[in-house]
């Protein structure tokens, strides 16, 4: 068995809601007699390590991106199947940002498959000659967070967030 079953997922989420270290080392016994290994417990604890330290970088950093070419874009306290450091830093997919800005200045509009919680959609309906961008994901949490970030960064208006492409209309 390993760390990320249903049915661990489930005892990570009953003993660590509150986190403090009773809850955790209840939580880990119980996880280790239901067959998690030590390896499974210390990624466990790296996960919510990482996790405390994007609380940190965020509060310090005021939600707002620090440097890279969505600098100054607010952003929420959370990422979707993504960490939440490299985004707020302004590194997160460094190795395609000049490439995405190049194809985002010749265009007027942008399709972003698989946005999760809209940080290119958003910071790319920011770009003033940029009419719209077309949000999709398959995750329904994913689009509402992608609807607060375009809202919290006032280019909702510009952002259509659907779940399929073929519903799609732009009016």
């Amino acid at each position: 068995m390993v760390a990320g079953s249903p049915s661990h997922a489930k005892i990570i989420n009953r003993y660590l809601v509150e986190m403090n270290i009773n809850n955790i080392a209840t939580g880990f016994q119980s996880l280790l007699s239901n067959g998690a290994s030590t390896y499974d417990l210390l990624r466990i604890a790296a996960h919510f390590r990482r996790l405390e330290l994007e609380k940190e970088l965020y509060s310090r950093l005021n939600g707002i991106v620090a440097d890279g070419p969505f600098k100054g874009m607010s952003y929420l306290p959370s990422a979707h199947a993504s960490t939440l450091s490299p985004k707020l830093t302004g590194t997160y997919e460094k190795e395609i940002q000049e490439d995405l800005l190049t194809i985002a200045n010749k265009v007027n509009s942008f399709l972003d498959i698989g946005c999760a919680e809209g940080y290119y959609t958003t910071a790319l309906a920011l770009i003033p000659s940029i009419s719209y961008v077309v949000g999709v994901d398959i995750n329904n949490e994913s689009l509402r967070a992608a609807q607060k970030l375009a809202d919290l960064n006032k280019v909702l208006e510009k952002c259509f967030l659907r779940q399929e492409l073929n519903k799609l209309s732009i009016s």
